[in-house]
């Protein structure tokens, strides 16, 4: 009967391990595409704001680029 509980046990380690894995790279895959979404809002704030001041007639000259 030992043996048997111990491969049942290893049985269930084994299968919360993959759970966890196949949870945790889901997590990734998800925080990536959130990642990715916030990179293209920011761009396209970004893109319209120097439309803006491009037909304004003005440059956008950051303050930390000296040159």
């Amino acid at each position: 009967m030992t043996p048997t509980l111990m491969i049942l046990g290893i049985g269930a380690y084994f299968l919360l391990g993959t759970t966890f894995l196949a949870m945790a790279s889901a997590a990734g895959r998800a925080d990536r595409a959130e990642d990715q979404q916030h990179a293209r809002e920011a761009a396209r704030r970004r893109h319209e704001r120097l439309a803006l001041l491009s037909r304004a007639g003005r440059s956008y000259h950051s303050p930390l680029v000296h040159g």
